[in-house]
């Protein structure tokens, strides 16, 4: 078991180094490049798509939210007496951080003013292009494609890797992969569309992840990391110290008769 207080740090490396290769791509102009490689003489292949709008924009959107809502069901469900404490803080934990995510791109996007590729000049629209760092031109009409919208619908749920790792890292994994197979999907529907170059889906997934790790370090990490010390052996003479001395929950013990092993100061009896 992991001794209490043993945080991860390579989540954390993780989230630095995604960082420090956005900042490296902002600064290499490679969003132009990537871009100029999807458009095509009549506009970007996916602009008119009913495939990419309807179903990868709408429908996966839709399907997300009656997803979000069962969990909150079920999450309200634990809140009953009898409920399982450490499950509600799971649950309430994977919610708020997807909930909080959420809303935090649109607020992103409408407090930076950057613009679409299919917005720029470059690519048939109207609008100059500007790197991350620069400030919005005094009267120049501000867009709302800065961090990518869309792709936070997948990469929301990777704090269902965190609020599961600790438990059942098999499970954990499986949920990562998918949060990532599906946020990239959506982003390359969106790229597709002009909609947003691929930085922007990129820190859609730096905003998250590092989200979804903070706050699993200040709302979940000391439920869990508590619930999974061992508890110490006790030395000869000694009596065990009992799972309330430690500030575990208590759990049913079973009896010699309930599981099946005879009475008796002899403990074992000896075949003839």
């Amino acid at each position: 078991m992991r001794r209490a207080g043993a945080f991860p740090q390579r989540w954390v490396l993780a989230s630095l180094l995604l960082l420090a290769v956005l900042l490296l791509w902002e600064a290499s102009g490679a969003d132009l490049w990537g871009a100029d490689l999807l458009y095509q003489r009549w506009g970007f292949p996916g602009r008119d798509s009913w495939w990419l709008e309807t179903v990868l924009h709408r429908w996966v959107k839709y399907a997300v939210l009656v997803l979000f809502a069962a969990l909150l069901g079920l999450w309200l469900w634990l809140l009953r007496p009898g409920g399982d404490r450490l499950w509600r803080w799971r649950l309430g934990y994977l919610l708020l951080a997807a909930a909080l995510a959420s809303a935090l791109v649109p607020l992103l996007k409408a407090a930076t003013g950057f613009h679409c590729p299919a917005d720029l000049q470059r690519y048939g629209g109207a609008e100059l292009f500007r790197p991350l760092w620069s400030l919005l031109p005094q009267g120049a009409r501000p867009g709302r494609c800065w961090p990518g919208g869309h792709a936070s619908t997948g990469f929301v749920w990777l704090a269902g890797y965190f609020a599961l790792w600790d438990r059942w890292p098999r499970t954990a994994r499986r949920v990562l992969g998918a949060a990532l197979a599906l946020g990239a999907l959506l982003s390359w529907g969106r790229m597709v569309q002009g909609a947003h170059f691929l930085s922007h889906n990129l820190w859609t997934l730096w905003i998250d992840w590092s989200l979804a790790l903070l706050l699993y370090r200040l709302l979940l990490w000391p439920r869990v990391s508590v619930a999974r010390v061992p508890r110490p052996a006790a030395l000869p003479g000694q009596r065990r110290a009992g799972r309330a001395e430690l500030g575990l929950p208590e759990t049913a013990q079973s009896s010699p008769a309930a599981s099946g092993s005879p009475s008796g100061s002899s403990g074992t009896r000896r075949h003839q």
